[in-house]
């Protein structure tokens, strides 16, 4: 046996009630609010709650729609809402509570006044409306202004529109994609240095929010730094050598508008461009000049070839002092007291002259010791004599004269003056 068929429904009041919409509000624009429920039957009727801001309890607003819309939502409208649906069975429960924020403008701020009439008269209330917001038209302002020279110094000034008013400034500069903090406070003061040159900016914060400005770019100009870049190895005295090549590396801003290569020996302009070769044959230190529009910078001098340079300094030294030199002895010679040949031959001439006067003092002493002699003792007149009248003679010796002052025989004398000489003395 077969039963008949039954359709069952199973109905119920609303159930899952829930509000959808958007939670925050900017201050004169529209607010819609839905609210959706699950029930079978439908629901028919929808209930709307409200707690406005710091109080306690909810109202009920007059409206029985699932759709609550404001179309310029004011201050007043901010709060917490609820909904509830109904049907046929009965009142479901009611939603979660949706908390709505009504964001003013600070166009909206200022003084309003609310004033009421009947036939008893009139009233009037005012109130200020102050509406809170984070910093916004965030500005840096550079004084004296965005380019200076190195040394220079420079203030950075933050500025901001917020309510309350700002309560930290912090200063960052972006270097690369990293920026780092370089100070706080509403001014930044730095002594510009070229490593300042940069984009600054200024972050500003209040207790609702923060914002930062625009980069600024502060450009800070400097006088050339010149370093020598050359190709120069070391060799020894005697190899042979190649030509350097000097570069004049610089680091500007502005760029370099001079280049001059000097010989610090001589001088002297060389060359106006950024490169210089200096050849074998002219060793010695040179050194280069950039300039800009703040100033002009010399080089740290860098010595070229300098064992050549040794040689060539060391030539002339000796030189002049060699020159000096015989200088010296050709004033002496001429200055001193005069000397002739004919002086040097007399003194070579003197010491035998004296030889000689002294040897004929010895034979003048010789002579008269023999004439003063008396006869032998032996012969007497009447001895007999020689009738032919023969003459005795006697033998006396000369010996050869010598120097009083010096006595002793002369180193290089001769033999002859060994010799004894006689001579005969008649009577």
């Amino acid at each position: 046996m077969i039963s008949d068929m039954f359709n069952l429904t199973v109905t119920d009041v609303p159930q899952n009630t829930y509000i959808e919409g958007i939670r925050e509000v900017k201050l004169g624009l529209e607010l819609n609010l839905d609210c959706f429920t699950e029930a079978d039957p439908p629901a028919n009727s929808y209930s709307w709650y409200f707690k406005p801001e710091n109080e306690q309890e909810f109202q009920i607003l007059p409206y029985t729609r699932h759709e609550y819309v404001i179309k310029e939502v004011a201050v007043i409208n901010a709060g917490v809402y609820k909904c509830s649906a109904q049907n046929v069975i009965g009142k479901g429960e009611n939603s979660s509570e949706t908390n709505i924020l009504v964001l003013s403008s600070v166009q909206h701020a200022g003084m309003y006044t609310c004033e009421a009439y009947n036939s008893q008269g009139q009233s009037s209330s005012s109130n200020q409306l102050k509406v809170l917001y984070a910093p916004k038209n965030v500005r840096v302002s550079a004084y004296p202004g965005v380019e200076l020279k190195e040394g220079s110094e420079l203030k950075l000034h933050c500025t901001a529109d917020s309510v309350p008013e700002v309560s930290a400034y912090t200063w960052k500069k972006s270097l690369g994609t990293h920026p780092v903090i370089v100070g706080h406070g509403q001014t930044l003061t730095l002594l510009l240095r070229s490593s300042d040159s940069d984009y600054y900016f200024c972050i500003s914060s209040n207790e609702i929010g923060s914002a930062e400005s625009q980069a600024v770019n502060i450009r800070v100009k400097y006088r050339p730094r010149i370093t020598i870049i050359h190709n120069m190895s070391s060799v020894g005295p005697f190899e042979r050598l190649a030509p350097v090549h000097l570069i004049c590396s610089v680091q500007s801003d502005p760029p370099v508008t001079l280049f001059a290569w000097y010989n610090l020996e001589k001088n002297t302009l060389l060359s106006t461009n950024q490169n210089y070769t200096v050849q074998p044959q002219h060793p010695g230190t040179y050194y280069c000049n950039a300039s800009n529009e703040v100033g002009k910078s010399s080089s740290e001098p860098v010595e070229i070839y300098p064992n050549q340079l040794f040689i060539k300094r060391l030539v002339q030294v000796i030189i002049p002092l060699l020159v000096i030199l015989f200088l010296i002895g050709v004033i002496f010679l001429v200055l001193r007291p005069d000397y002739n040949i004919h002086t040097t031959y007399d003194r070579l001439k003197l010491p035998s002259m004296l030889e000689q006067q002294a040897a004929k003092e010895d034979y003048e002493n010789v002579s008269g010791v023999c004439s003063s002699k008396q006869p032998f003792p032996n012969t007497n007149s009447d001895s007999d004599s020689s009738e032919s009248g023969d003459e005795v003679a006697y033998t006396i010796p000369i010996f050869p004269a010598t120097s009083h002052h010096n006595p002793h025989r002369g180193r290089y004398s001769s033999d002859e003056e060994d010799k004894t000489e006689y001579s005969q003395v008649k009577i």
